[in-house]
């Protein structure tokens, strides 16, 4: 298959504009690729991913900003342990890629890449339907990447749905599910870091933990199912929902550090979602599960959490059959950890919380209440964003400012200047967070006392 041009190196990569090309993405596994349109994968009843555990995909391939959509992929059609649009990705960055379909997936599922490590993910996104085969295997499925292991994600969103489908056990096993990301792992290599990334699909899996008289351990947050090592998540938030039983969160539903050598951390972030955990009634009486539930982390340990808060509502079942449970309203459990300046609205749920500050819903629209955040360069709080809860300021709008002849837009809570004329009437600015521009006849002093 030709491709539109280049020649496959970082300064003349291949040219991608069909579907015929992008499938034949996988005969160059590490070569350089520049998607040049939008490109519509209906016409495959099945796709079967680029990259696999024998030949995996270490190349570059930058999505421009264009869509791919129309996948579709199943586990039972096609029996891959990978689904995605990438299947098994290493060594290799992702970039600028936007992707729409439906996965029925079993092991490691994620609509951009099922498992992907030593990478880099720049601005990718995903939306579409998830639905999770339970097949006596360990799983991994997240709304854009199903597994990451010594990865770098900034500025990437999913707003996939994450439903449980069907069942068939006969073993012990494992599944991991996150709204951006089912696991992420690091060995030890680096630090991993996630930053100015979110979620917004929901995650219903209410079976997780025993299904047909087997025990099953499920990991489910509305951000990252379960998270270990050296690992930064900074400026990332969650709005869907989750409903699952045993390590839940409406964030994270278990996060651990490196024992305390390199801890975990968790900074600026948050969720907003709610927060269901189910319990199973006809659970043996010889099985049992140990559950962790939290509005904002299931399970915490060997953890440095500092300025995160949940808004969304915390409701538990008590287990009937389960012998034993953590939930609280903020953190279910924390094992040698530290928590600081965080907070839970408190007229949201009932329960109780010792790590995390309850406070009012009208507190947690108050600037004040948040002791020693930074309202200047991370958090802003404006009663027409968010519901009037904390936001970032890189989820803002840009607002353009006219005063006398010079031209001002705000991006990240900065404002710069901007000469431009053409630029500032375009309703996509190439590089800022957001292509909504607002125009205001307001002085700029005015501006810069206001909350945004």
């Amino acid at each position: 298959m030709a491709f539109d041009g280049g020649t496959g190196t970082a300064l003349d990569p291949y040219l991608v504009s069909t579907p015929a090309q992008l499938d034949d993405v996988r005969n160059y596994l590490t070569s350089f690729f520049l998607q040049t349109a939008d490109i519509d994968l209906a016409g495959y009843t099945d796709w079967l991913p680029i990259g696999d555990s024998t030949n995996k995909f270490c190349g570059t391939y930058d999505g421009a900003g264009f869509r791919t959509t129309g996948m579709k992929a199943d586990y039972l059609v096609n029996y891959s342990e990978h689904e995605g649009l990438f299947g098994n990705v290493e060594n290799a960055t992702l970039s600028n890629i936007s992707v729409e379909g439906t996965l029925y997936g079993c092991q490691y599922c994620g609509l951009l890449v099922g498992k992907i490590e030593s990478s880099i993910l720049i601005n990718c996104s995903s939306t579409g339907e998830i639905f999770t085969y339970n097949q006596n295997y360990t799983g991994y499925m997240g709304g854009l990447v199903g597994n990451a292991v010594n990865c770098n994600l900034t500025n990437c969103y999913s707003s996939a749905n994450i439903t449980e489908s069907a069942t068939d056990m006969t073993e012990w096993v494992l599944n991991t599910t996150g709204g951006l990301i089912g696991g992420l792992y690091s060995s030890g290599l680096g630090r991993c870091i996630v930053e100015n990334c979110y979620a917004t699909g929901n995650i219903n899996c209410p079976d997780f933990g025993y299904i047909l008289n087997f025990q099953y351990t499920g990991w489910l947050g509305g951000f990252i199912g379960d998270c270990c090592g050296d690992i930064s998540i900074n400026m990332c938030y969650s709005t869907g929902d989750v409903t699952g039983m045993q390590y839940l969160g409406g964030f994270i539903g278990n996060s651990y550090g490196d024992s305390g050598a390199r801890p975990l951390i968790i900074s600026n972030c948050y969720a907003i979602g709610n927060v269901s955990y189910v319990d199973v009634i006809d659970v043996p009486a010889n099985k049992y599960t140990i559950s962790c539930c939290g509005g904002f982390v299931g399970y915490n340990a060997d953890c440095v959490m500092t300025n995160c808060y949940f808004s969304g509502t915390l409701q538990t079942i008590p287990p009937i059959n389960a012998k034993l449970l953590y939930s609280n309203a903020f953190v279910g459990e924390a094992d040698n950890s530290t928590i600081s300046g965080c907070y839970y609205d408190a007229n949201k749920t009932s329960m109780s919380e010792i790590l995390a500050s309850p406070k009012t819903t009208a507190e947690m629209k108050d600037m004040t209440t948040f002791t020693d955040w930074d309202f200047t360069d991370i958090w802003a709080i404006s009663p027409d964003q968010n519901g009037g809860y904390p936001i970032f300021l890189w989820q803002l709008p840009a607002v353009v400012v006219f005063q006398n002849v010079a031209h001002y837009i705000k991006q990240n809570g900065h404002w710069v200047e901007v000469k431009d004329e053409e630029t500032i009437h375009s309703a996509d600015i190439v590089g800022f967070e957001t292509a909504v521009v607002t125009l205001v006849d307001t002085a700029l002093d005015t501006l810069l006392g206001a909350s945004y």
